[in-house]
């Protein structure tokens, strides 16, 4: 069985089978990860327009207004942004482009990278990307910047370790990298009943047995689901990754958030999506998920509540690394 590739831990469990894979849990950091890792040009296919959903003006509006306010708390920009471009911000990963879209509001010198062509081609006509702020090979351009944003897509990469230390080197000095993911076997879930079924448990069924699907929900197996997900990192795997970097402790900072509220919902298919069910069907579907929207709304402001009394782990993490004086020498 393979070592950890974050900590480097030979204490290695085996949680369950996934189709052609396995999930496995380190021990010593807690990092839930994929045996064996899919090939570079199997990912690459695979991920080309699987995840882009292109949004309607109206989603963009919101989401940008939110995604603003996101960008100003996590990078201490500031009630006021930046006027001029003087600083650098770099959208790794930016799928639909909101975060690139919200730092050029913010008046910063905002750049994209994303490999699916579909998401790059819609940057470009909804949000005016142009050719010369759009990275094709980040590791090859020796650009650097003061911001650097990566919006859950570190679970996507097969060598975490590296796609942090390349990201990490692109800093200016007194840069900021933040990183966001799915939060590895978080309490949250237990509170999407749709989610929890048909992502997870339907699917773990399908390669083992009941009683192997029972323990493992038991503790907690969520969010690494190769070929889409090939890691779920804990508060500790990140920290590790940071200190093979060698970044200072101070440098490091590990924050958490919840998961989009009715995301991937019955609620949300049914009344919230712009592609919910129209006409007659959508009515009739509508009144008959009725008590379950009922159930889900319930859940959702619950889950909420107890968040934020600090009873339950949220369903996202951060991690904020910070490029200063107080980083060793080894990075």
């Amino acid at each position: 069985m393979t070592d950890c590739p974050v900590c480097m831990s030979d204490q290695i469990e085996r949680v369950l089978k996934w189709d052609e894979y396995s999930i496995l849990r380190c021990c010593s950091c807690h990092l839930l990860f994929s045996d064996p890792i899919p090939s570079l040009d199997k990912l690459n296919a695979y991920y080309q327009g699987f995840m882009f959903r292109k949004p309607n003006d109206r989603i963009i509006q919101r989401l940008t207004g939110k995604k603003t306010d996101e960008l100003k708390r996590l990078f201490d920009l500031g009630s006021e942004g930046f006027r001029g471009g003087t600083k650098t911000f770099l959208d790794f990963g930016g799928g639909t482009g909101v975060a690139y879209h919200a730092a050029v509001g913010l008046g910063l010198d905002a750049y994209y990278y994303d490999l699916d062509e579909d998401s790059i081609e819609f940057v470009s006509n909804k949000f005016g990307l142009k050719e010369e702020k759009l990275l094709r090979n980040p590791a090859v351009s020796g650009m650097t910047f003061d911001y650097i944003f990566s919006d859950n897509v570190i679970e996507h990469t097969p060598d975490p370790l590296g796609f942090v230390r390349q990201l990490y080197a692109m800093l200016n000095d007194g840069g900021v990298l933040v990183l966001k993911t799915p939060h590895a076997c978080n309490a949250e879930v237990w509170f999407n009943p749709v989610l929890l079924v048909k992502e997870y448990i339907s699917k773990a069924l399908k390669y083992n047995a009941f009683s192997v699907v029972a323990r493992s929900c038991v503790r907690g197996f969520w969010h690494c689901d190769p070929p889409r997900h090939l890691y779920s990192f804990s508060a500790g795997s990140l920290r590790q990754m940071a200190v093979k970097l060698g970044v200072l402790k101070g440098a490091c900072e590990i924050t958490y958030y919840p998961a989009p509220m009715f995301s991937n919902t019955i609620t949300e298919h049914l009344f919230l999506s712009c592609n919910r069910p129209q006409g007659t069907k959508g009515i009739l579907l509508r009144i008959l998920a009725s008590p379950m929207v009922l159930v889900e709304v319930v859940l959702q402001s619950g889950a909420r509540v107890l968040e934020s009394c600090g009873l339950i782990s949220p369903g996202g993490i951060i991690v904020r690394l910070t490029k200063n004086d107080a980083v060793r020498s080894n990075v």
